[in-house]
């Protein structure tokens, strides 16, 4: 070994936090009994009074589908959900799929109402809604700030058609994104303005009356599926080692806000053994390396952990 070196070569790695999606909660809901309600079926929960059931082969291919509306509330609406509960500590992206239709109220009924996606947390908040208005054909967005303000999003939709609606969550950077048909149409909204708790209780399928009286419109959805993915989280890094004497070294771990991710080291980049797993909070976390007394090099790298 060259004069002047220290004993200790240290040196540092890392890898990158990729995972296949894991599925939170799906259904094409050919599981339920169609003469009955939605609610109290499967662990699916409602809100207010309203219409909702089943209809068969209502679209080619598409079996049973669910659907809210049609039948008047004697309330202002209804909301049904299924309880999800997710805690996205590991898993942030959320990425939820429907595919889903507004049907016209009848002629001789001639009321028009409101649909909405409602994405709320595990305390039962509302943080954001997707808002297809049946008396304009608009589709405008909601977020939780104070005073409720309908965003256009500049886009419509026609009666009768089925859509695929896509909204991704990503709680690691407090965005949301949605996509219907393909065509992108809420950019990098905020989750949560206020500082709502950041997690996945349920997604509402949401029906508001538009005036005194409602319609007999309704809206159909089908092929439901939310998962969760930690796909896009960027790879850690690490300081370089510090040195506080009597051998022992100071490694910091730089990587994104509640991801876990184990610390492990070699001494000849093949054999490697974990010295520290923990959770990135404040944007790092740090570890006292005590075991390197005496070796000739060290090498460190992050890992992350499911």
């Amino acid at each position: 070994m060259a004069a002047g070196l220290p004993l200790l070569l240290l040196g540092f790695a890392c890898t990158r936090a990729t995972a296949a999606p894991i599925t939170l909660y799906s259904t094409q809901f050919e599981n339920f009994n169609p003469t009955n309600d939605i609610i109290g079926q499967n662990q699916w929960i409602g809100a207010g009074e309203g219409g909702n059931g089943f209809v068969e082969e209502f679209y080619p291919g598409f079996g049973l589908s669910a659907y809210i509306g049609f039948a008047p509330p004697t309330t202002n609406g209804l909301l049904v959900w299924r309880p999800v509960n997710h805690v996205p500590t590991n898993r942030p992206i959320v990425d939820i799929t429907l595919d889903m239709a507004v049907i016209d109220s009848t002629t001789n009924n001639n009321n028009y109402d409101e649909f909405r996606w409602s994405v709320y947390n595990i305390a039962g908040q509302r943080l954001f809604s997707i808002v297809f208005d049946n008396r304009d054909f608009g589709i405008y967005h909601l977020l939780d700030d104070a005073g409720g303000q309908f965003r256009y999003t500049g886009w419509g939709f026609d009666h009768d058609t089925v859509y695929t609606l896509n909204i991704q969550l990503n709680y690691a950077s407090n965005r949301w994104n949605a996509w219907l048909g393909g065509a992108h149409i809420i950019t990098n909204e905020l989750i949560t303005t206020k500082g709502a708790a950041q997690n996945f209780g349920d997604l509402d399928a949401v029906w508001l009356r538009g005036g005194a009286n409602a319609g007999d419109n309704f809206m159909v959805f089908d092929n439901l599926l939310i998962t969760a993915d930690l796909a896009s989280v960027p790879a850690p890094t690490l300081n370089k080692p510090l040195a506080i004497g009597g051998g022992q070294y100071l490694i910091r771990v730089n990587g994104t806000e509640g991801v876990k991710f184990a610390v492990q080291a070699s001494t000849n980049l093949t054999s490697w053994i974990a010295l520290k797993t923990n959770v990135i909070s404040g944007g790092y976390f740090d570890y006292l390396d005590t075991t390197a007394v005496g070796l000739p090099r060290r090498y460190y790298r992050a890992k992350w952990i499911p």
